[in-house]
């Protein structure tokens, strides 16, 4: 594979994996101490190489030691995030532990002070890089939750487009993850260690990583990814340890608007 002469310099011959987990189109080496991104040039590439800069210091996130641009390619080079993803069968099968970190991811997320925060995650935002995916046909219905399209949902992507601008909830202003799902905290020792995939990171509703992350929360319980089901967990649970009432008005909001990307 092509890198760039920098990047090229910095893992020369090192031995590398690919990591396959996710959902984006892009791609994810990873070295002992280092992983390379290589993906097509986008709002999002941008956005990453950008928050990541501006978090050093704010948040746990990984240190951007070379990003390049190439033929609408970009290349990001960053340290390695410790420990494992929170998904991992250690803290799968610890449910009461796994919910103390994830009320401990958003509560540090809520902590950081975003008056000058270069980047936006709002909904209006949201919706404007929704409407470029939906035009050029990049939405697919096949990877959203059976409800959403269908005889008892949407009709398709530009009608569910319709309705949420028409329904675009008053917003509660904190720095937002943008995909809060549990591959993209990364726990060592049973605490936080990374949070990573920050390119839809930026000021935003709280409420947006609150439904990301309860929806993976459930998600991985039911064993719709790993295929293994597990036991001991509860939605309330988190809303208990974080001592706020779920608002599911918003949180549906929220889950639909993440079905376009």
């Amino acid at each position: 594979m092509y890198l760039p002469h920098k990047i090229a310099e910095l893992v020369k011959d090192r031995s590398f994996d690919e990591n396959t987990v996710g959902m984006s189109d892009s791609r994810v080496f990873t070295f002992d101490d280092m992983v390379l991104k290589v993906e097509k040039h986008s709002p999002e590439s941008e956005q990453v190489h950008t928050m990541m800069k501006w978090l050093q210091g704010k948040l746990p996130v990984p240190k951007v030691l070379a990003s390049e641009s190439e033929n609408g390619t970009d290349y990001l080079l960053m340290s390695r995030a410790e420990g494992q993803m929170s998904c991992s069968e250690e803290y799968m099968l610890r449910p009461d532990l796994l919910t103390d970190i994830m009320a401990e991811s958003l509560r540090l997320l809520w902590s950081v002070d975003v008056s000058d925060c270069p980047c936006s995650n709002s909904a209006q935002r949201r919706l404007e890089l929704a409407e470029y995916r939906v035009d050029h046909g990049l939405v697919d219905v096949t990877e959203c939750d059976p409800e959403t399209f269908g005889s008892n949902g949407f009709r398709d992507p530009r009608q569910l487009l319709d309705w949420l601008r028409d329904n675009i909830p008053e917003e509660e202003a904190v720095l937002s993850h943008g995909d809060l799902c549990l591959p993209n905290i990364f726990v060592k020792d049973g605490r936080l260690s990374c949070f990573i995939d920050l390119g839809r990171c930026g000021v935003g509703d709280k409420w947006n990583d609150i439904a990301i992350l309860c929806r993976s929360l459930r998600s991985n319980f039911r064993g719709e990814y790993g295929g293994k089901v597990y036991s001991g967990y509860r939605e309330d649970m988190l809303f208990e340890r974080l001592g706020i009432a779920p608002d599911r008005k918003k949180m549906e909001y929220f889950r639909l608007l993440d079905e376009l990307f």
